[in-house]
């Protein structure tokens, strides 16, 4: 399998997965500035966010916390998978 720098896991093996069976090619990368995505001053996302609005990334596989001002600006799944520490 191929190995990525940026991330290992559950959700990388499931994302190959689900590449391999739907029959699509992804690139898994990390961010730029490596934020979740929160607003400036000015308005503007950051991070992952930016980069789903952008749509420079198609989708996220992660663990990016569900806020009311996040959901109107990108959909979510529910929730998958929950680690309770």
């Amino acid at each position: 399998p191929k190995h990525y720098k940026c991330a290992s896991g559950f959700y990388v093996d499931l994302l190959i997965y689900l590449s391999q069976k739907l029959q699509f090619t992804l690139e898994i990368y990390e961010v730029e500035d490596k934020a979740w995505g929160g607003k400036s001053k000015k308005g503007e996302w950051n991070g992952l966010m930016k980069d789903l609005i952008t749509n420079k990334a198609d989708l996220a596989m992660t663990s990016l916390k569900i806020t009311t001002e996040r959901s109107s600006y990108i959909d979510f799944s529910i929730p998958f998978m929950e680690t309770v520490i």
